[in-house]
């Protein structure tokens, strides 16, 4: 494939694929958007067309990115734990105080 071409296919249930080159190939999976491009421009003013999923995609990362990041500054994870133990305190006790966090700071 050459940068800018892309397979896309939809079956019955609305669920979407894209293969897509841009610089690397991706392949990608949706059941919310259609095989749909539209045209952005990056940092040098250049025009390009991007499937809406990748749009998408990009703009609501940060929120994940963030969360991620706030969880690994502080972990209670003990060595002693078994590994069952250590994903319920890793689930409940970071997860828990991140989104707590940014409850707070969202009001």
């Amino acid at each position: 494939m050459q940068t800018g071409e892309y397979k896309a296919q939809e079956n019955e249930k609305e669920i979407t694929v894209i293969k897509w080159k841009d610089k690397r190939e991706v392949l990608l999976l949706s059941t919310k958007h259609l095989a749909k491009f539209v045209k952005t421009t990056n940092k040098r003013g250049q025009e390009k067309c991007k499937p809406q999923i990748v749009v998408d995609y990009n703009k609501t990362k940060g929120a994940i990115d963030l969360s991620d990041q706030m969880t690994a500054y502080s972990s209670p994870l003990r060595k002693s734990l078994r590994w069952y133990q250590k994903l319920g305190f890793e689930l409940i006790l970071n997860t828990a105080m991140v989104n707590a966090l940014i409850s707070i700071y969202a009001y």
